[in-house]
């Protein structure tokens, strides 16, 4: 009952009211615990939305190094045509990496001593008052072929849902020597005729004359060995003679010895050294020598509570020196080009 004077309710009036509320509350417990009781417990987490890259990921690298590769070679053959107007000998360049050079070297040296050799037997054989052509002789056969032949890599790891999380991984990529050849031949031709030496297949035959003559020297020797041995007055010239043969089996068994690191016998190496001579004894050519410093590339990863990019780069350093075959270097000049970060499209295209 509600006190008229006062207007409030009575004591007996709440508890009804509050009995009523606590009563509510539990029927919508009760409904809740039925429908929580119906639906299945799920405990799948959402997707973090994360972009990661294995490390084989290397082709976009790879396309982006050879692209400033092409570049590159486009600078040095803009260079090279630029001395072509000031300088008319420059009409030809044979490409040359250390390689060739320390071959063209041994060969040169090698026919040298060929040649002396020669001499030397000659006089053994036909000028009988010659005692000590042997001694005399310098014994110098020496093999001086010389083989001639990392990255960035850091990793930001930051978790935050206000900032954006990077990675960037290096890579090192494995440069391709004929792809740089490819694109100096192109880029110089028509201007200037390119000769790279792998395709040469014409082969001379000065050194292989000079070891037949040699051996054609050693056979006389035997036989002028064989005579003078039975006559007492020419014993003092059989020992030089002797002396030389033995030289001779040690020059041949070292140009028909094979270098266990290639496969490859002396003989063939210097074969191709005469191969680069010959073709550097021609008029107006000269040896464009080049060498690939460094390669590589990056992958970057960009990502946030939004969104998640991938990025990645290339870079190269390439030296080149253009060279007389006096060895007078007329130009040189080490480049260097990175492309920064790129987006590769589906489609394969560059962003």
């Amino acid at each position: 009952m509600v006190n008229e004077k006062s207007g409030e309710k009575t004591i007996e009036e709440l508890k009804k009211e509050l009995e009523k509320v606590e009563l509510q509350q539990k029927i919508a417990e009760a409904k809740k615990a039925t429908w929580k009781a119906k639906l299945p417990d799920l405990e799948v987490k959402a997707l973090e939305g994360k972009l990661t890259i294995d490390e084989n990921v290397t082709i976009e690298c790879q396309i982006l190094v050879y692209k400033t590769i092409s570049e590159i070679a486009s600078q040095i053959s803009h260079e090279i045509k630029e001395i072509k107007i000031k300088d008319n000998g420059v009409k030809r360049v044979i490409i040359f990496n250390q390689h060739d050079l320390n071959i063209v070297l041994s060969y040169k040296t090698t026919l040298e001593q060929i040649n002396i050799f020669k001499e030397q037997y000659e006089k053994a054989v036909k000028e009988e008052k010659e005692k000590e052509v042997a001694a005399k002789m310098p014994l110098v056969f020496t093999d001086i072929l010389v083989a001639g032949t990392t990255v960035l890599k850091s990793l930001v790891d930051i978790a935050s849902l206000l900032r954006t999380d990077t990675d960037i991984k290096g890579k090192k990529i494995d440069l391709v020597d004929e792809a740089l050849v490819s694109e100096i031949a192109r880029t110089l031709q028509p201007e200037v005729t390119t000769i790279y030496p792998p395709f040469i297949n014409i082969v001379p035959d000065k050194l292989l004359s000079a070891i037949f003559e040699l051996s054609k020297l050693k056979e006389e020797a035997d036989l002028k060995t064989a005579i003078w041995s039975k006559d007492e007055q020419s014993q003092d010239k059989v020992a030089p003679l002797k002396n030389l043969n033995g030289q001779y089996e040690k020059i041949l068994t070292s140009l028909v010895g094979v270098d266990e690191n290639t496969g490859i016998s002396r003989l063939e190496k210097l074969v191709k050294g005469e191969i680069l001579s010959t073709e550097l004894d021609k008029n107006g050519t000269d040896i464009l020598y080049l060498k690939v410093v460094a390669g590589g590339g990056n992958n970057k990863t960009t990502r946030n509570l939004l969104w998640s990019r991938l990025f990645h780069s290339g870079g190269t350093i390439i030296t080149y020196f253009l060279l007389s075959k006096d060895g007078i270097i007329k130009a040189s000049k080490t480049f260097s080009k990175y492309t920064g970060y790129r987006q590769f499209k589906n489609s394969g295209r560059v962003v």
